[in-house]
């Protein structure tokens, strides 16, 4: 997916009790319909030492949401929110080359990571920080401003 104005770039890293540290990139873009809430576009990192290969489809069982599809043990809804100022990721991934279908969802006030079919329990508690990344042109716009200031400045002290 090609970059858009409106797409943004976040960072996430963080740990699961049992699959260890997670870390990563996702791309997301504002959703128009849900307001503070951003639709994630791309995922890519790590969990536990597997690489993560593709953001899967969502599964939200919320008919209100454009993406409604069913069949999941765990519905998630690939987006990216706030609640009560605490960052929510609530995403849906394939593990590895095989396949294998895991995700990072929000519960109550905790955050899991989970993975299809791992018994006893799939669902793994953790924590994991979200930033913004700014992009490349946030920089160039901080830069041209800088240089604006120090000419200002120096017109001032010649004058």
């Amino acid at each position: 997916m090609p970059a858009r104005a409106d797409t943004l770039t976040f960072a996430f890293d963080g740990s699961f009790q049992n699959a260890g540290s997670a870390n990563g990139y996702f791309t997301a873009v504002v959703d128009p319909n849900l307001a503070d809430t951003f639709d994630v576009t791309g995922i890519s990192g790590s969990i536990g030492g597997g690489t993560i290969t593709a953001l899967l489809p969502c599964t939200n069982y919320d008919p209100n949401h454009p993406c409604n599809s069913t069949g999941n043990l765990f519905p998630y809804t690939n987006l990216f929110y706030y609640v009560s100022g605490i960052p929510r990721l609530d995403v849906g991934f394939e593990l590895g080359t095989g396949g294998l279908e895991a995700g990072i969802v929000p519960y109550g006030s905790h955050t899991y990571a989970w993975v299809r079919n791992v018994v006893p329990d799939p669902l793994d508690p953790g924590g994991l920080s979200i930033t913004a990344v700014p992009e490349p042109e946030s920089f160039l716009l901080l830069g041209t401003g800088l240089l604006g200031l120090a000419d200002i400045i120096r017109r001032r002290l010649r004058g």
